[in-house]
């Protein structure tokens, strides 16, 4: 299996744990990375903004980033949605974000609250 091939089976398997809440995720700082721990290191998936000028119909303003840390938190590994023309980058962003900022909870005490 190709590097690349490697990296987009790990983006889905990610991904497949997080939306089964297999995946513990972590907000950081900075509000636009998420990491979670495994065995043997870290994953880290970012967003960040292209910064372009001129603005491309069909064509989003962001890159996302996933790096694979190890035990020392150094980065090892590092690819982006955009080498690997990869949509489920943002997928697993928005699902590492719901995740660890509690939004599928909220969406349903909302949805309560507002019912009542």
């Amino acid at each position: 299996m190709s590097h690349d091939n490697q990296f987009r089976t790990l983006v889905s398997e990610l991904l497949a744990m997080t939306e089964a809440g297999k995946l513990a995720w972590h907000d950081t700082p900075d509000g636009n990375r998420f990491i979670t721990n495994l065995k043997n290191g870290l994953v880290e998936i970012a967003k960040r903004e292209i910064n372009a000028d001129v603005e491309l119909p069909d064509v989003s303003p962001f890159v996302y980033e996933l790096s694979l840390l190890n035990k020392q938190g150094r980065v090892a590994e590092q690819v982006n949605s955009i080498d690997l023309e990869d949509t489920q980058f943002s997928e697993l962003f928005s699902a590492a974000r719901s995740q660890a900022r509690g939004g599928e909870n909220l969406l349903e005490t909302f949805l309560q609250e507002l019912s009542k």
